[in-house]
């Protein structure tokens, strides 16, 4: 059983950069750079965690994979969202 729900939502847009009127030339620019690059692997890994999360979650729950859904910090099968369990309940 597959859910409806997307889960792809992890992160919040990244702030927009402003101008500094003292700062050097290629100041911003290098910094967009850091911030895009960086922005990007924390990404990848917050991604990472989830699926591994939903993985543990899945094996704890009895449940399929693809049926765990991600909502308010807790990893439900998306049928029986009240049996979920959050990062703090999956340490053992």
């Amino acid at each position: 059983m597959r859910c409806a729900r997307d889960i792809s939502s992890i992160a919040s847009p990244a702030p927009s950069i402003k101008s500094e009127p003292e700062a050097h030339e290629g100041t911003i620019t290098r910094r967009a750079r850091g911030t895009s690059i960086g922005g990007s692997a924390v990404l990848l890994a917050a991604r990472q965690v989830r699926d591994k999360a939903r993985r543990f979650a899945a094996a704890m729950l009895e449940a399929n994979e693809e049926d765990i859904v991600v909502a308010d910090g807790r990893y439900a099968p998306c049928d029986v969202p009240e049996r979920g369990v959050t990062h703090r309940g999956m340490k053992a």
